[in-house]
């Protein structure tokens, strides 16, 4: 639909410039990340779909962080589709390292377990969470009722 429109509009005059939605540059955007926070990512979201997986696994970890006292109640389901939910996912990660390190030592999980014992890879965590934060705020704030395409191109050049 959007495809015709274009071409409609590219038919009546050529000074037209097309553009690609605002909010998809900014997945692309992520989609460039390095290899190594890439990497971190993705092991990142195995262990929490490890986690979210089985109820046996979700009930161990709520029991375990309930017996902790730590500050959220659950951690958020991953998937690629919902991408706004990465930067919410990345964040409860960080908040709950220790609870999730603790975890996979207790579910004898070493690979999952490394990413939350090793300070370097904790970084690169908490880097993530700082980029994918960043990049929630800007995608909701282009969104809205009042959102003209003038307004919206100049809050995203902003963020470069």
């Amino acid at each position: 639909m959007l495809i015709e429109f274009q071409s409609l509009v590219l038919n009546e005059s050529e000074k037209v410039i097309g553009t690609h939605c605002i909010i998809h540059w900014q997945i692309l955007a992520t989609m460039t990340l390095p290899q190594e926070l890439q990497d971190v990512m993705q092991s990142v979201i195995s262990s929490v779909n490890f986690v979210n997986a089985s109820t046996l696994n979700s009930r161990l970890f709520s029991q375990l962080y309930n017996e902790l006292d730590a500050p959220n109640s659950a951690l958020l389901f991953h998937t690629e589709v919902r991408w706004l939910l990465t930067g919410k996912v990345l964040k409860r990660v960080f908040e709950l390292r220790d609870e999730l390190k603790t975890f996979f030592n207790q579910k004898a999980r070493p690979q999952f377990e490394a990413v939350f014992s090793d300070k370097s890879e904790l970084q690169k965590i908490a880097y993530l969470v700082d980029i994918f934060v960043i990049l929630n705020e800007l995608n909701l704030s282009l969104q809205g009722p009042n959102a003209t395409c003038l307004n919206l191109s100049e809050r995203s050049d902003h963020s470069k």
